[in-house]
């Protein structure tokens, strides 16, 4: 069983892979863009004044850039892939909460599909 210095270990790892991930994808996201950590392991890229097929030509950038990474934390490398899912704001959303919702309905989509792909 791991002590808990390992535990602490691990998480600084993951803090630290995280933090390259997240510099990954302000790098191919477009100057405009808002990007953020949403939660956990989840992000979130806000592009104003894009399109949904623009919005899917960026994701898909990221989700490439960030197959392609090889980060290294504590002297060990991972392996990294990400699921997207993409919304465009909808007429008969009425707070961000519904197209954040939209966006994780696509998340998940992406993730049934076989995960590391992007779905909108």
């Amino acid at each position: 069983m791991p002590t808990r210095g390992d535990d602490s270990s691990t998480h600084t790892a993951g803090d630290q892979v995280l933090s390259q991930v997240a510099a990954c994808l302000a790098g191919q996201a477009r100057r405009e863009a808002c990007v953020g950590r949403y939660g956990g392991e989840e992000f979130a890229v806000v592009l104003p004044e894009t399109g949904l097929q623009g919005a899917l030509v960026v994701a898909e950038r990221i989700r490439a850039a960030v197959e392609a990474m090889e980060p290294e934390a504590e002297g060990r490398r991972f392996v990294i892939t990400i699921s997207a899912g993409v919304a465009q704001w909808q007429k008969s959303w009425h707070s961000v909460e519904d197209m954040i919702r939209g966006a994780d309905e696509n998340l998940y989509a992406a993730k049934d599909a076989g995960r590391n792909r992007v779905v909108g």
